[in-house]
């Protein structure tokens, strides 16, 4: 089932830190005086610095805003052990406003054991000198809690239906049934084999079996989702190529980001049986790349296949085997009159990204965002296009087209 409360993730505090000890619990907070503090004020402050508190959760009525990562360490129980083994929620005083923070602080509550396990739940006073948490009848709450099914256990495939739940959650059901359309084992945890399948299923150009730049923890999508091969960069990340390609699929905006959204319409293709594989194009990663020549001229296709470096080879007198390496790389650089070094630096993206004609020990990958080559800035401008210094589809397919034209 989808969440039972809204859930708000885009602030932070910076009140926080590693742990060092695994989670063995939940603790309770509220912030005391009912008049004059918002719930919204509440976030504000605990995301100030000058605070020098916070919480993983602040909750009022039917929202949930998460403050900090609960694998992360928060400064909310005025006892260091307690701040390493605790999950701190901070509950909205107001009696006006109880039943439904309760309800929702309950809904919280089982979905954290849900992912978890069965954490007790403690007041706040039980780590240092404070009445807090007030008047909330804790026993109350977390019977509340244990009679509430979680989210992050609750099968997302009811017996018999033969149809996956529409809810969001990457649960283990919807990872199976997933996992059945790829062709891979069905254990219902997605991890690098799941990936790989799932890059080959879209048409990707990288079959690497990494979800990387993602603004969720595993933890967060469902209990389908394993560690392996997810790679968390913190809210606001850029997201992955995969997770478009995938988004694109389905019909949602491809911002790159799986949440609950994507994995939404990823359930409603599965059940529609609409979720099928996407013919790959010539001059992949995954396969040797088809000659791209037609009536002697290069395919402006932006991959850096075996042709296009044959091609450029040949223009640069060098050996024309079709793999782009040091002796490529120095005639290439002697041409643009930069320095002469064999290696193209500073790279965003993997030789394997831009085509199977690219050798890897001259190509130095330095992570997405990175600074660029000067070589590739001056080849760039040889080309006309924006010179940024880092080489992907834009840059090659200029390359092709002033290859095709005589112009390199």
């Amino acid at each position: 089932m989808a969440r039972a409360y809204t859930y708000i993730t885009k602030y932070t505090s910076p009140n926080q830190n590693a742990r060092n000890r695994k989670i063995a619990g939940i603790t309770a907070h509220w912030w005391g005086t009912p008049s004059g503090q918002s719930p919204e004020g509440v976030v504000s402050w605990l995301c100030d610095k000058r605070a020098g508190t916070s919480a993983h959760y602040v909750v009022s009525e039917d929202t949930v805003w998460c403050i900090v990562d609960p694998d992360r360490r928060a400064w909310h129980a005025g006892n260091s052990r307690a701040n390493h083994t605790q999950i701190g929620i901070e509950l909205d005083p107001n009696a006006s406003r109880r039943a439904s923070t309760e309800r929702t602080a309950a809904a919280l509550i089982a979905d954290l054991r849900g992912t978890y396990g069965n954490l007790p739940l403690s007041p706040h006073k039980r780590w240092t000198s404070t009445q807090c948490p007030g008047n909330w009848d804790l026993g109350r709450l977390d019977k509340l809690a244990r009679g509430k099914q979680p989210v992050a256990v609750k099968p997302s495939k009811p017996a018999g239906s033969g149809k996956l739940v529409e809810d969001g959650r990457l649960g283990t059901a919807t990872s199976k049934a997933l996992q059945k359309i790829l062709g891979v084992k069905r254990d219902g945890r997605l991890g690098p084999d799941t990936y790989k399948a799932l890059q080959k299923h879209l048409g990707g150009n990288v079959i690497d079996g990494l979800i990387e730049n993602q603004s969720y923890k595993p933890t967060e999508l469902g209990n389908g989702v394993g560690p392996h091969g997810w790679q968390f960069t913190g809210r606001g990340s850029k997201g992955s190529a995969t997770v478009r390609r995938l988004q694109r699929h389905v019909g949602v905006k491809a911002d790159g980001v799986l949440y609950e959204g994507t994995t939404k319409a990823l359930q409603k293709a599965l059940n529609a049986g609409t979720f099928r594989a996407v013919s790959r194009p010539s001059g992949g990663a995954s396969a040797p790349a088809k000659p791209a020549v037609q009536n002697g001229k290069l395919t402006e296709d932006g991959r850096l296949g075996t042709a296009t470096i044959k091609v450029l080879q040949k223009r640069l007198g060098v050996t024309q085997d079709g793999r782009a390496g040091e002796d490529t790389w120095k005639a290439l650089q002697k041409l643009l009159g930069t320095v002469v070094d064999g290696a193209v630096s500073h790279q965003s993206y993997r030789a394997t990204e831009l085509g199977n004609g690219v050798v890897p020990r001259a190509w130095r990958f330095t992570g997405r965002g990175s600074k660029g080559s000067k070589m590739v800035v001056a080849l760039q401008k040889k080309v006309g296009v924006k010179a940024d210094g880092v080489w992907f589809e834009g840059t090659t397919k200029a390359l092709q087209k002033a290859l095709n034209n005589g112009k390199l």
